[in-house]
C-alpha cells in the first residue's frame, strides 16, 4: 500500500516479535518522529489523492477512509497505553494536558 510513493516495508511479525527494551525517551523520540513524518505526508496530499483508491486487506477504500482508520486505530492504542499507566500508577497518575 502505498499514500505518499513509499511502500509499506513493515514486518509485523519481527515488531510483535520484538522484545527489546527502550527508554521512556527513546519511545518518546519514535512516537514524535512518526508523528511528525503521518502529520508531513497527511498535510502534502491533495484533495485528487485522498479520494484515490487504495487495495486494503483486498477491499478499495478511500485513501481519505483509511487514514481515518488509521487516526482511530492509534487513538484506541493511546488510550490502553493510558489505562495501563492509572492501572499501574494508581492514585500518583497525573493528568498532564487539558
Amino acid at each position: 500500500m502505498q499514500i505518499a510513493g513509499a511502500a509499506d516495508s513493515r514486518d509485523r511479525n519481527s515488531e510483535f516479535a520484538a522484545r527489546e527494551t527502550y527508554s521512556r525517551e527513546q519511545l518518546v523520540a519514535i512516537l514524535n518522529d512518526t508523528v511528525r513524518e503521518a502529520t508531513e505526508v497527511i498535510g502534502g496530499l491533495t484533495p485528487d489523492r485522498l479520494r484515490a483508491s487504495l487495495r486494503i486487506s483486498g477491499e478499495q477504500v478511500a485513501t481519505l477512509q483509511h487514514l481515518v482508520t488509521v487516526a482511530t486505530h492509534f487513538a484506541e492504542h493511546v488510550g490502553q497505553i493510558l489505562y495501563i499507566a492509572k492501572l499501574r500508577l494508581g492514585p500518583a497518575y497525573r493528568v498532564i494536558s487539558q
